[in-house]
C-alpha cells in the first residue's frame, strides 16, 4: 500500500536570512550538494500557475539542531527530522509508536526472530533519477550492520544486526545475531541510501554534500547551528500531495527570537512557546496555540563510575533532595513531578514515590559523604538554562558548589559521549512509544553517556526484556528495572515531564506534534483560503 505524502515547506527569503542569521548560531560551517548527473530533467519546484512559490518557514528552537549531515551518527530528533524530509525509510515511523510501510510494502520474520524477508515497493527513485532496489537496500543494512557500534541512531534499535542479502530485485533477507523484540521499530530508523553513493564516497559522501534519498525534499543547503533547508521533490515516487515549493527549518535557542519572528511573519510553526512569553500570542488570530502534556523525560544524570563524585550513593541522595521539583514546572507553567525515571503511560512506569524535596535531609547525606566543596559540573543544553540554574541555586543551598556548563547541542553531545560532566540535565522521549529503544538499552545497559554505572542485574533484566515479545513479561522486567534504578538513585533520576504550546500559522496542515514535544514537517501544506503569507 502506497502512502500519499502530504508535504511541508519551510525556506526563509533573502531578508529574513540577514534578520535571523546569528540566532541560535554555533558554527559557520557550509555543507552543499555538489551536482550530480541526473537521469531525468531537474523538476520544477514552483508549483504550476503561480507568480511566486509559496513558502512557509518552521522553527526548532529545544536547543537541539543538525548536528551533521550524517544523520544515522545521531539520536537527536533535528537527524530525524531533516532525514525523513530527504529519505524514505523501509517503514515509516509516527514517533508514537506507529508504523506504516514504505520501501519495505510486508515482511515476514523466521519463528527463531533470527531472520527476515523484506518485500520492497517497486517504481522507488533516488533524487538523481536512479532506481532504488534490493541492492540498495541490501548495501544500507550491511553498512548499518559493519558500522552499528559508532552509529548511534542505530545502536539503539539495530544491535542484532548482522547484515542482509539479496533474494531478488525487490525482495531481501535480513539476518540478525539475536532476538529482539524493537524489529519493526528498526525498520523505521532504517532510511535507504544509494548503493552507488556508498560505493563512491563510502561513509564520507555527506561530508561531500551528497544527500541523495528517495523522499518528498531534496536537499539544498545546511548551515551549522542556523539551519537546513530544502525544495520540494516533484517526482516523488509516492506521488506529491502538496502545494508547499519550500522547506526551511530553522535552529533559534532564543526564546524572545522566536516569538518576535513569529509576530514578524518570519517564521511560521513552533513546537514549544516559553511560558512566559504566551500572552504576546494569546488573542492574536495569526496563530493556533495548542497545550498538551509533553511526553519527555527530563533528567539528571550522575557520573558514578569508580573515583567519580557520584559513585558514593550519599552523594547521589543529597542532590536528589535538595532539588525542589515543583519550582521547576513553575518555567513551564504546568506538569507533573516524576515518581521515578520514566514517565507516565510507558511500559515500565511505577509509583516508586520520586523523591522529597528536603533540604535538611539532604544535607545530612552531603555529611556523610567526603564532598570538600569542590567545583561539580552541571551540563546542559543552552536552552534548560532556567532549570540548571535553579538546580545550582538548590545545590549551593545544601553547601554543593556547581559550575554550569550550558552549551549547544554538538557540544553537550560530544561531553556525553566523552564523558565530561559530574553531572548533567538532559531529556529524553520514547519517539516509537518503547521505552527501551532511545533510553534504556543504550543509556543504562550500554552506557553510551559514560556515567560508569554498572548493576548486573538490572542489566540482564534490560537484555531480555529486549528479546521478550510478550508485552507483559517485558512490562514486569521494565518496573523492576525502575524500581531499582529509584532505590539506587541513579545512574539517572527523573525530575519533571512539563506541559508545553505550540504554535502554528493558520492554514499550515499535516504538521506532525509529537508526544515528546517536537514537530515534524515532512506532511504539511497549506489552506490557500486562510494562508496570508
Amino acid at each position: 500500500m502506497k502512502r500519499f505524502q502530504k508535504a511541508a515547506a519551510f525556506l526563509l527569503t533573502a531578508a529574513m536570512a540577514g534578520s535571523l542569521a546569528a540566532c541560535g548560531s554555533s558554527g559557520t560551517g557550509q555543507t552543499q550538494a555538489p551536482v550530480k548527473e541526473s537521469k531525468e530533467a531537474p523538476a520544477n519546484t514552483q508549483a504550476a500557475g503561480k507568480s511566486e512559490p509559496i513558502v512557509v518557514n518552521g522553527c526548532e528552537s529545544s536547543g537541539n539542531s543538525v548536528v551533521s549531515l550524517e544523520f544515522y551518527k545521531y539520536s537527536l530528533h533535528p537527524e530525524w527530522q531533516y532525514a525523513e524530509c530527504c529519505y524514505d525509510a523501509l517503514m515509516h515511523a509516527s514517533y508514537d509508536g506507529k508504523f506504516e510501510p514504505e520501501i519495505c510494502t510486508s515482511y515476514e520474520i523466521e519463528e527463531d526472530g533470527l531472520s527476515a524477508v523484506l518485500h520492497l515497493a517497486e517504481n522507488v527513485k533516488f533524487h538523481d533519477g536512479t532506481d532504488c532496489n534490493a541492492d540498495d537496500v541490501v548495501a544500507t543494512l550491511n553498512y548499518l550492520a559493519e558500522n552499528k557500534d559508532t552509529l548511534a541512531m542505530i545502536s539503539n534499535v539495530w544491535k542484532n544486526l548482522a547484515g542482509a542479502e539479496k533474494i531478488d530485485d525487490y525482495t531481501v533477507k535480513v539476518n540478525m545475531d539475536y532476538k529482539s523484540h524493537v524489529f519493526e521499530i528498526a525498520l523505521g530508523y532504517t532510511f535507504i541510501l544509494s548503493d552507488e553513493d556508498l560505493e563512491q564516497y563510502g561513509d564520507q559522501m555527506w561530508a561531500q554534500g551528497v544527500v541523495n534519498g528517495t523522499g518528498p525534499w531534496k536537499f539544498v543547503e545546511w548551515i551549522d547551528g542556523q539551519y537546513v533547508k530544502f525544495n520540494r521533490n516533484d517526482d516523488y515516487w509516492q506521488g506529491v500531495n502538496t502545494n508547499v515549493d519550500e522547506l526551511n527549518i530553522w535552529y533559534i535557542t532564543e526564546a524572545n527570537t522566536v516569538v518576535s519572528s513569529l509576530i514578524s511573519g518570519e517564521i511560521d510553526a513552533v513546537g514549544k512557546i516559553d511560558n512566559d512569553l504566551l500572552p504576546m500570542l494569546e488573542g492574536n488570530e495569526s496563530f493556533d496555540l495548542e497545550r498538551y502534556n509533553v511526553d519527555s523525560l527530563n533528567y539528571l544524570q550522575f557520573k558514578c563510575g569508580a573515583g567519580d563524585s557520584f559513585e558514593d550513593i550519599n552523594m547521589r541522595k543529597a542532590v536528589c533532595h535538595a532539588i525542589n521539583y515543583e519550582a521547576l514546572l513553575n518555567f513551564y507553567g504546568g506538569g507533573k513531578v516524576l515518581e521515578c525515571a520514566a514517565t507516565p503511560g510507558n511500559d515500565g512506569y511505577v509509583n516508586a514515590g520520586g523523591y522529597a524535596y528536603d533540604p535538611e535531609l539532604a544535607k545530612q547525606y552531603l555529611a556523610e559523604t567526603s564532598y570538600d566543596g569542590r567545583e561539580l559540573s552541571l551540563a546542559s543544553w543552552t536552552s534548560r538554562q532556567n532549570e540548571c540554574t535553579a538546580i545550582a541555586s538548590d545545590l549551593a543551598a545544601i553547601g554543593i558548589n556547581v559550575k554550569l556548563n550550558l552549551c549547544d547541542s554538538a557540544a553537550f553531545s560530544a561531553l556525553r559521549s566523552e564523558g565530561n560532566y559530574d553531572m548533567f540535565y538532559g531529556g529524553v522521549a520514547t519517539w516509537d512509544g518503547d521505552l527501551m529503544t532511545q533510553y534504556m538499552v543504550p543509556r543504562i545497559r550500554d552506557d553510551c553517556h559514560n556515567h560508569g554505572y554498572v548493576d548486573e542485574e538490572i542489566n540482564d533484566l534490560l537484555t531480555r526484556a529486549d528479546a521478550e515479545t510478550d508485552r507483559e513479561a517485558r512490562k514486569g522486567m521494565l518496573e523492576e528495572v525502575m524500581t531499582k534504578m529509584h532505590d539506587d538513585y541513579g545512574p539517572i533520576t527523573g525530575t519533571i515531564v512539563t506541559q508545553a504550546t505550540s504554535c502554528t500559522r493558520k492554514g499550515l496542515k499535516g504538521i506532525n506534534q509529537t508526544s515528546g514535544g517536537n514537530m515534524f514537517f515532512r506532511d504539511v501544506k497549506v489552506d490557500e483560503s486562510v494562508w496570508e503569507k
